[in-house]
């Protein structure tokens, strides 16, 4: 484990943190929404929520655009794209990873039969 790994399993400072949350956090109900699975992942494997305050709430969101967009319809954007039809849309993350990926296919198979 490297030192900057084993800062996160730091009893101490993880205590430290705790204590300074529960001092700033206020004695009314908060909600906090996060959109990413995989930050509900962490907050649930590690028992987050038990550590906060009972006026934070921190809850889960729809999900961003990479988790919850099938993969299908991104292709069939990009397909409809390289048509030459005008595709509009939201959030561009999943089809920046996506045009990478077809980028790097893209180059492989050039270099391929090159």
């Amino acid at each position: 484990m490297t030192s900057r790994q084993s800062r996160f399993r730091d009893v101490t400072l993880a205590k430290r943190v705790v204590s300074q949350i529960r001092a700033v956090s206020p004695s009314y109900p908060v909600k906090i929404c996060h959109v990413c699975g995989t930050h509900e992942w962490t907050i649930s494997h590690y028992g987050l929520r038990s550590l906060l305050p009972e006026t934070v709430d921190v809850i889960a969101g729809p999900g961003c655009p990479v988790c919850i967009i099938p993969a299908a319809e991104i292709d069939e954007a990009i397909a409809l794209a390289l048509k030459g039809i005008l595709v509009t849309c939201c959030g561009f993350q999943p089809l920046r990873c996506r045009f990478k990926m077809l980028e790097r296919k893209v180059e492989t198979f050039a270099s391929f039969i090159a």
